[in-house]
């Protein structure tokens, strides 16, 4: 089983880059305020208070250019992608370093120096990243080719089409297996049969096996000397797991789920995993109460004094069991008085507030409440309600195998796929759904959580 990986060829580059760039930037400012001329004397100030110091700095950028999603390799970082992130990155870390700071004073350091230090440092990673944006699509890729020619050929080159799909690794071409089966637009580079040499021509670091039927023409001898002379050999739908981050349900095989251990189906784990939820719900709340109470004002602005705030309703949680789930109400009352309606993009029964709340994922943050009561997590696939998995469970495989862990406040295919209103949607995203399940660890449920600060900063909800 492929693990997910966080950090590829492509974020070493980039993240040795910002370093390079905050340490020089670091160094120039602070060798600028420690002048003879300065106000401050060098020999007075120990040599921890300097590694303090750039040790906040530094971990404050790196941690707030992750959230604003600085690290998103597939994004289009575009100039003004760049410098909005960035200075949204500043202030973040500017409040983030502040709140340090305010722990464990710097003694010998005027507040206004860590301003200074954020926007210098910001100004040097916008032309730092500026720089490099040529040469991204370069950062060290695998270089893989392609056996079979087949319609799982054709599939994989569909999936890969984009170049921001393909920046972990460059596409040399496909290799016939002689079958006398090639999909329209597959580019043969050869036959299997010369695989040694072609991978000497083309330096090739991976073979991707994408056979429509592994019982017929299948080189296992040819592949095994590959893999013995240090060639990766891997299967397509590994590949795309690996790459895409979500798992096909068409090729998903049964026991994947059947054998998988939940990790928490004892009494110490469920105490831990409601120990560390409720730690962040927290934390949630005294950093957003003040959101919190303007949000209940809004409300009850719009819709008048008398008008619910909260909106409850029944979801299926873990083992299929239902609970109350409790979010800020964002539709007008009754809006199912006659029977249960999925949200569509363009609702008319959501309200001018709840537009907004559910544009910043606002509406879910009473949802904090559930996590207390230990029936939901920080992260885990989102909880549907009973109607709607009732009918998708018996129109898509594999549904219900989201109800083996805690749903989630966010998730992992709130990352990677847009609000959807139809089965389709459904299906996409609980491909993602499923590669959590597989991959599901607390590293991971971090990495989402941070990531998730991109969703809500900028507006990406619904």
């Amino acid at each position: 089983m492929n693990q997910h990986k966080f950090i590829r060829p492509w974020h070493i580059h980039v993240l040795f880059i910002d370093i390079i760039a905050l340490s020089l930037t670091f160094y120039a400012v602070v060798s600028l305020l420690l002048t003879p001329d300065s106000l401050f004397n060098i020999d007075n100030i120990p040599s921890t208070e300097f590694a303090w110091m750039f040790l906040v700095y530094t971990v404050s950028f790196l941690i707030t250019l992750l959230a604003v999603g600085l690290y998103n390799e597939k994004a289009a970082q575009t100039i003004n992608y760049i410098a909005l992130r960035a200075g949204v990155a500043t202030a973040l870390a500017l409040m983030l370093s502040a709140s340090l700071y305010l722990l464990f004073p710097l003694n010998f350091w005027p507040a206004f120096s860590w301003v200074l230090l954020l926007g210098a440092g910001a100004t040097t990673l916008i032309l730092a990243r500026i720089a490099i944006r040529p040469y991204y699509h370069r950062l060290q890729r695998t270089r893989v080719a392609v056996v079979g020619t087949g319609k799982n050929a054709k599939m994989f080159k569909r999936l890969f089409r984009n170049r921001s799909s393909r920046i972990h690794f460059e596409l040399i071409g496909f290799l016939d297996i002689g079958d006398g089966q090639c999909a329209d637009s597959i580019y043969s580079i050869g036959s299997v049969s010369d695989i040694e040499d072609i991978i000497k021509n083309k330096d090739i670091d991976e073979l991707v096996i994408a056979l429509d039927d592994r019982r017929q023409s299948y080189p296992t001898d040819l592949l095994m000397d590959c893999r013995l002379n240090g060639i990766n050999v891997i299967d397509i739908n590994d590949f795309i797991e690996r790459e895409v981050g979500m798992i096909s349900i068409e090729q998903i095989k049964p026991c994947s789920f059947i054998y998988y251990k939940m990790g928490n189906n004892n009494l110490l784990m469920s105490f831990s995993s409601w120990l560390w939820n409720s730690f962040l719900a927290s934390i949630v709340f005294l950093t957003t109460w003040p959101i919190l109470l303007i949000t209940v004002i809004a409300i009850k602005i719009e819709d008048g004094i008398h008008a619910p705030i909260f909106y409850r309703q029944t979801r299926t949680g873990i083992s299929g069991k239902p609970f109350e789930i409790i979010k800020f109400r964002s539709m007008i009352t009754d809006a199912e008085k006659n029977k249960a309606v999925m949200s569509t993009n363009g609702d008319p029964r959501i309200t001018k507030v709840g537009k907004f709340i559910r544009t910043y994922r606002i509406d879910e943050l009473p949802q904090i409440i559930n996590v207390f009561k230990g029936q939901m997590n920080f992260v885990g696939p989102r909880p549907e309600r009973p109607e709607f998995t009732d009918s998708f469970d018996e129109r898509i495989p594999y549904y219900r195998v989201r109800t083996m862990v805690k749903p989630g406040l966010t998730g992992w295919a709130q990352l990677n796929y847009p609000y959807g209103d139809c089965i389709e949607d459904t299906i996409e995203k609980l491909k993602y759904d499923l590669y959590y399940l597989r991959h599901r660890r607390i590293t991971f449920d971090i990495y989402i959580l941070v990531n998730t600060c991109e969703v809500i900063l900028f507006g990406k909800g619904r």
